[in-house]
């Protein structure tokens, strides 16, 4: 966050999930708004996940009848890929200032909010993230103002989230420099305000799909991948100019 600056610090220290008694009304809330889902279902409801953790220490936070149903969504959101971002308590965020406390998320390190207290970016650039995101990103975006993402130069790893393309009013991604494996999801292709998407110094590999080609005849200026014909460990197919603005 510009103007911020905060010691290295560890995660909050909070009461072990397992301990924690589920809170049914935040569960019928969530599972009202992912009855269209099954995969977001079946991750609140399995006990190992990341999800149900978030839900277990959200529904136990001393501020939580103080949320409407919209603001406990996009901080459920954000405690999930908190948790599923520093999933080794060995390995923990270089800055985690008050992520998963019971500071009001636009407090937290790294999230910027404007009208409603709705979030409108998450920076976190060489932070020592780690693990990979979970699809529960999608309910940041809710408020229809997230418009920058920027994660790069951490260790990220797993498959790009397809739930990445519900954020619809996304105009910076920024995810270059961490260990994403696989394709790129076409549902990216879907951000038709994106005018920076970053994707350089991954693993990922296959053809660029032409959902996302085809944003660069709107205001996608730059569309960088790994896709450097010369070198060998570049494993993205993407024409110069046709699609990509830059092969890394």
């Amino acid at each position: 966050v510009p103007g911020r600056s905060f010691p290295p610090t560890a995660p909050p220290v909070t009461t072990s999930a397992s301990t924690l008694p589920e809170n049914l009304e935040l569960k019928d809330d969530l599972l009202k708004h992912m009855k269209e889902s099954p995969l977001f279902s079946d991750r609140l409801s399995d006990k190992s996940s990341h999800a149900y953790e978030a839900f277990l220490w959200l529904g136990s936070t001393p501020n939580f009848d103080e949320l409407d149903e919209f603001h406990r969504l996009q901080r459920y959101g954000l405690a999930t890929f908190y948790i599923s971002t520093s999933p080794d308590a060995n390995y923990p965020w270089k800055i985690s200032e008050s992520w998963n406390s019971g500071e009001h998320e636009c407090e937290w390190f790294g999230v910027s909010c404007e009208d409603n207290n709705t979030v409108t970016e998450i920076s976190l650039p060489s932070n020592r993230l780690s693990g990979t995101i979970p699809p529960e990103i999608e309910l940041v975006g809710l408020g229809n103002k997230l418009s920058t993402l920027i994660l790069s130069g951490n260790n990220i790893g797993g498959k790009l989230a397809v739930q990445l393309g519900t954020l619809k009013h996304l105009e910076v991604l920024d995810l270059k420099a961490n260990d994403f494996t696989g394709q790129i999801p076409p549902e990216i292709g879907e951000l038709t305000k994106l005018t920076s998407l970053e994707l350089q110094a991954n693993e990922l590999t296959g053809v660029m799909p032409p959902q996302i080609c085809e944003l660069r005849d709107g205001v996608l200026g730059e569309l960088i991948t790994d896709c450097d014909e010369e070198d060998p460990y570049s494993m993205v197919t993407c024409e110069i100019d046709s699609c990509c603005s830059e092969c890394y």
